[in-house]
């Protein structure tokens, strides 16, 4: 309908309509300055109501400002509200003429919040480079797209020595070290920047006087409003004193790490829940386990179950917990357990509680304490039995002297006569009875003389093959120069009868006995295992058969008096203990190997002449020469001392070293890609695996690899079972360290022959 209406009328509607829903303010003003329209959105910037200002002047409104409608163009100036408030705002005027009027429109926008934010943009931008400028601990400054400065900042100022004046339009560059401008660092970091959006690095800075400092710099990009790059944003902090304490703290625990993993006993981090943190090198070899298989476990894992009560108590009282220290049984990796004691300490770690163990494996001290309470009780039966030979010796000389005054006095009574000599006969045996309880009580008369103990045991070989069953085979392996000794001759002759008659006893189908002599230096890590030990220079007499061997719990009783495992009857039980009697008294050891099956030897040690002694250690302090290597050894042996005692030989003579506590762990090692040159085994080892079964499986993995067995068991009876292999080298226990030495040597240089 409204295109049937007049044209004017049209427009009149359109334009009318524009000004009702416009955002900005319109006015229009006539000639004589006086409104004529007044929108909606003028209503409420002014707070007039348009039936108020029509018709008024113009100047109502912005007083004042009569100029700003002179101009045809954007003009800035002021507002008057109804309320007299006065608010900024932008005027933009243009005439409008008909035939019959001359008007001016007027757009108004209140700048009120455009200024308002403007300077909250200026404040902003003044409180930052405030900021900025007064910030002294880091250097902030600004780089263009070339990475030349355009701004720098007083703690870059403070840090560098450089003033403002002094680097602004400088390359950035500048500040780093001739290595890093070499390189090409400074535009590299500048790339990283521009195209990961940051680039963060550490490393050595110049300053103006020369020196350096080590800086933390983080690079960003800056860009405009329209995202296109304009430069970078650089902060350098000097961190030189943190690196430095960083670094105290680094060679701090450096030593605190050092200390643990090399201390001999073990050492371990715990949490409150008994959660384990650390575990040294030491806890490592002790308990069996890599490190890796305990961190994080509960510290269950290496207590044996029979402690578990005792285990649960110490955890349960924490508070209590450091300064403790319990005895308690340690569980291997392979099941074994082993006596030790677990001091418990308190530290702290990020704020939380930690415990600090210490395990001292106490083996080898009570193997001691074992020791010394079966010396003390060798020692108390040897007085008891010293005290009743000596009172049975007075009653037997009254005895026998009586049994033969009445064997004189009954010449008339053959039959009387007879018992009177079957009473001397038993008060004679009775007298070599307690003969043999004076000799282990070291009570007995002894006359010592140089003794040849080579030509002392070939003299008796023809008495040894006399007395031995024909199915006995006595074999002699003497070594030549042996050192001379001091001994009664014919305790020493008997002693040796003693042991050859329980040898043979202990061949009941036949078998082999060997007689050897060799010169032996008995050191302190020997001592170690026999504290009752005198270290220095002995004659070796060893007496070996292959019988039957015995079993711990026999060996454990072997020198006690009247102990015997032959039928009623068939011992005294007196042997041994003479022999351990004798030795004792002549300042000498004796020691006995067996394993059922494998057959047995005892060695006697008997101190060599003092003289003899003195040129002997007077020749070796001239040549301490001990064959030395840089070969890769790979040892076996099942007994933590002596695998410690071998570890710290090879060591000291150049070797690198390896350990196994098994043969199956060994066989791991073995098949691992570690350097092995030389497998150096025991042979009777527990497990399942031993050295020969070892041996032999270890040349099919490394047919190169040289194989040097050893044991406390005689060579004899190892070849009496015919089970080494042609060219098998062994080393008899105990050895020396010249002796392994040389062995090794031998070994390598493809010299060594069966010994």
């Amino acid at each position: 309908m409204r295109d049937s209406w007049p044209v004017a009328d049209q427009d009149a509607f359109w334009l009318g309509s524009v000004a009702e829903v416009a955002a900005d303010g319109i006015v229009v003003v006539d000639a004589n300055e006086r409104v004529r329209v007044f929108n909606p959105a003028c209503e409420k910037l002014f707070g007039y109501g348009a039936a108020e200002v029509i018709g008024q002047k113009v100047t109502l409104l912005m007083p004042g400002q009569d100029y700003l409608w002179q101009h045809r163009s954007v003009s800035s100036g002021f507002g008057r509200r109804k309320d007299g408030s006065i608010f900024p705002l932008d005027l933009s005027v243009g005439q409008a003429q008909s035939e019959h009027a001359i008007g001016f429109v007027g757009i108004v926008r209140d700048l009120t919040e455009r200024r308002r934010a403007a300077q909250a943009m200026r404040d902003s931008e003044r409180n930052y480079r405030l900021l900025v400028e007064g910030v002294t601990d880091y250097a902030i400054y600004m780089l263009d797209l070339d990475g030349r400065i355009t701004s720098w900042n007083s703690g870059a100022h403070r840090i560098t020595q450089f003033t403002a004046s002094e680097v602004l339009g400088r390359h950035f560059s500048e500040f780093s070290t001739e290595e890093e401008r070499q390189r090409g660092d400074p535009e590299r970091n500048l790339d990283i920047a521009r195209r990961l959006g940051r680039c963060e690095t550490k490393g050595w800075r110049r300053r103006k006087d020369g020196s350096q400092f080590w800086a933390h710099v983080v690079i960003e990009p800056l860009r405009n409003e329209r995202g296109q790059p304009i430069g970078f944003a650089k902060v350098t902090s000097d961190i030189t004193e943190r690196r430095r304490a960083e670094q105290v703290i680094r060679e701090a625990d450096d030593r605190i790490n050092t200390l643990i993993e090399t201390v001999v006993d073990g050492v371990l981090l715990f949490d409150s829940q008994g959660r384990i943190q650390v575990f040294n090198a030491a806890c490592q070899r002790l308990f069996g386990y890599p490190v890796e298989d305990v961190v994080g476990r509960n510290l269950r894992i290496l207590i044996d179950r029979s402690d578990d009560v005792e285990l649960s108590s110490l955890l349960a009282s924490q508070h209590q917990l450091a300064g403790t220290v319990r005895e308690l049984s340690g569980l291997r990796k392979d099941g074994s357990s082993f006596p030790m004691d677990l001091s418990v300490g308190e530290a702290r770690q990020d704020g939380e509680v930690i415990y600090v163990g210490v395990i001292h494996d106490l083996t080898e001290r009570k193997r001691t304490e074992q020791q010394l309470v079966q010396a003390q009780k060798m020692e108390i039966v040897g007085q008891l039995s010293g005290g009743i030979a000596h009172d049975f010796n007075n009653l037997l000389t009254v005895i026998v002297g009586n049994a033969e005054f009445l064997g004189e006095q009954l010449k008339t009574r053959p039959d009387l006569r007879n018992l009177a000599d079957d009473i001397g006969r038993a008060g004679e045996r009775g007298a070599e009875l307690t003969q043999g309880l004076l000799a282990f009580s070291r009570r007995q008369t002894l006359r010592p003389v140089e003794i040849d103990c080579n030509e002392l045991l070939h003299s008796m070989h023809k008495l040894l093959r006399r007395t031995m069953r024909e199915d006995i085979d006595v074999k002699t392996d003497f070594e030549d120069e042996l050192h001379s000794l001091m001994a009664d001759r014919a305790q020493l002759e008997s002693a040796i009868i003693n042991l050859a008659l329980n040898a043979q006893d202990a061949m009941d189908g036949g078998g082999r006995l060997t007689v050897s002599t060799a010169n032996v230096s008995l050191d302190e890590h020997y001592q170690t295992a026999h504290p009752e030990v005198r270290p220095g220079e002995y004659v070796l007499i060893a007496i070996t058969d292959n019988g039957e061997g015995m079993p711990k719990e026999v060996l454990d009783r072997v020198f006690e008096p009247f102990f015997t495992t032959k039928e009623v009857g068939k011992g005294s039980g007196l042997g041994l203990s003479m022999v351990y009697g004798f030795v004792k008294q002549s300042n000498g050891h004796v020691s006995i190997y067996s394993e059922p099956g494998l057959g047995t030897t005892v060695r006697i040690y008997l101190p060599a002449l003092a003289s003899k002694t003195l040129e002997v250690r007077h020749e070796t302090s001239i040549a301490p020469f001990h064959p030395t290597g840089t070969e890769v050894i790979l040892i076996v042996e099942d007994d933590p001392f002596v695998r410690s005692y071998a570890v710290m030989c090879l060591r000291s003579l150049g070797y690198t070293v390896l350990s196994a506590v098994d043969g199956n762990e060994a066989l791991q090692t073995l098949g691992s890609d570690a350097r092995i040159d030389i497998l150096f085994t025991d042979i009777v080892m527990p497990g399942g695996t031993n050295g020969w079964d070892l041996a032999e499986r270890a040349r099919q993995m490394r047919p190169a690899m040289r194989v040097l067995l050893t044991s406390g068991y005689a060579l004899e009876t190892m070849t009496s079972r015919a089970r080494i292999r042609d060219g098998s080298v062994i080393l008899t226990k105990p050895y020396r360290k010249a002796d392994l030495a040389r062995r090794l040597r031998q070994m390598i240089d493809g010299s060594a022959v069966l010994h």
